[in-house]
Formats: C-alpha cells, sequence, structure tokens
C-alpha cells in the first residue's frame, strides 16, 4: 500500500496527510500481524489499539528465530511506531493554539496538547508546524520499513 502524497503546506492538509498515512502504517502493521499469528491470536488481536498491536509485534520479534535474526533492524522501528502513535494521539486530542506578537504583527502558531486533559501526560507537549511536517514526511518511510521487514523470510 503506498502513501499519500502531500499537496499542500497548511496545518490542516498536513495533519490530514499525517492521520491518513497513519492508517497506511496501522493496516500494514495489521496486515503483517495477520499473516504470522495462528487465526485464534489474530481473532482476539485484530480489534485491539494500536499500542497492543505493537506490543504484540514486539512479542512476535523476539519469539520468531527467522525475525528475531534481523532484530537489530526491528528495534529502532518498534520504538519509532511508538513515537509516530504519541503524535497522532497528539493531532487527534491537541488544540492548535496562536500565540500574537508585539503590535499583532506575528502569529505563531503551535499545536498543544495541554497535561491536564490528557491522562497520564506529565507536561504539556507542544509541535510546531515544521516539526510536523518532518513526521508527516518520515512517516511514508517508515511504512515502507516496515513493509520491507514485513517480507524478509
Amino acid at each position: 500500500m503506498r502513501p499519500v502524497i502531500l499537496q499542500s503546506l497548511d496545518w490542516p492538509s498536513v495533519i490530514g496527510h499525517f492521520i491518513l498515512n497513519f492508517g497506511t502504517l496501522e493496516l500494514t502493521l495489521l496486515e503483517l500481524l495477520k499473516r504470522r499469528l495462528s487465526e485464534e491470536n489474530w481473532n482476539a488481536l485484530s480489534r485491539k489499539s494500536f499500542h497492543e498491536c505493537v506490543m504484540c509485534l514486539r512479542k512476535l520479534v523476539a519469539k520468531t528465530t527467522e525475525i528475531a535474526a534481523s532484530a537489530a533492524e526491528w528495534e529502532p522501528l518498534l520504538l519509532r511506531l511508538d513515537e509516530v502513535r504519541d503524535l497522532r494521539n497528539h493531532l487527534a486530542h491537541g488544540s492548535l493554539v496562536h500565540t500574537f506578537g508585539e503590535e499583532l504583527k506575528t502569529c505563531t502558531q503551535r499545536l498543544v496538547l495541554t497535561k491536564e486533559f490528557s491522562f497520564g501526560l506529565e507536561e504539556t507537549r507542544e509541535v510546531c508546524f515544521d516539526e510536523l511536517l518532518k513526521e508527516a514526511n518520515n512517516l511514508a518511510d517508515l511504512t515502507e520499513k516496515l513493509t520491507e521487514l514485513a517480507n524478509q523470510k
């Protein structure tokens, strides 16, 4: 499955781009797990959260001989999956905040997720546009890497 190509450089477009490509990443993860798990285990996992699917993949990498042989390649990918999930949650539950400069001549925008409104978050987190754009572009590479590793024998 190919990632969605970014067409416009504004907040709504980049957020949409990220969310759509996150869906592609999640589908890739689910396809990998479906191929590797027994029908019983797959049925138990298929409606679980992205985080639970990543945890299942971690266990699979650790115990499956042919995957474990390339565990060094898998570990950075597994860490990135957790980071991407956190950013996806930030996008889904954050608020776009505008900060105006002196005399209202400049405006800075950030996507903010406050600790007061997010369970388990220890501090307020902010994402600037450049960071989001970079992560949105990196998401396609992550999906391709997951696909590549999943297709190894």
